[in-house]
């Protein structure tokens, strides 16, 4: 291997983990995660977020993100007037669907044709 390739390797490798550290602490600095603060890679280019906590309102919340925690491809969250469900990538609802009907599942019920990896999120 060319010390180039080596070079654009590493690079590749610090700005995914970049991306997961965004990530991270995203997750450690939510309010109401007492119940739920869980992060998944999903195919290596998304983000599921799933969030729980004892409040009146915004109890929980479940975020599809693609490659930065700026980029919000689907949510749902709790609300006063009820769930709200909203995506910005109308391609990504099926998926959220899926994924957000079976959170109880490893492979949040997408089987053997996506990859889904847990995310550790240590508390802050």
């Amino acid at each position: 291997m060319a010390s180039s390739e080596k070079l654009i390797g590493a690079a590749s490798m610090a700005a995914s983990m970049l991306l997961t550290a965004d990530f991270i602490a995203m997750a450690q600095a939510a309010d109401c995660a007492d119940l739920s603060n869980r992060l998944y890679i999903i195919d290596k280019t998304m983000v599921f977020w799933d969030r729980a906590g004892h409040c009146p309102d915004n109890s929980y919340g479940r975020i599809l993100f693609g490659a930065t925690p700026q980029q919000v491809l689907c949510s749902l969250s709790d609300s006063i007037a009820g769930p709200r469900t909203s995506c910005n990538d109308e391609s990504s609802r099926p998926l959220f669907a899926t994924i957000t009907s079976n959170l109880d599942k490893s492979d949040l019920g997408l089987g053997g044709a996506h990859q889904v990896e847990p995310i550790a999120v240590p508390p802050h």
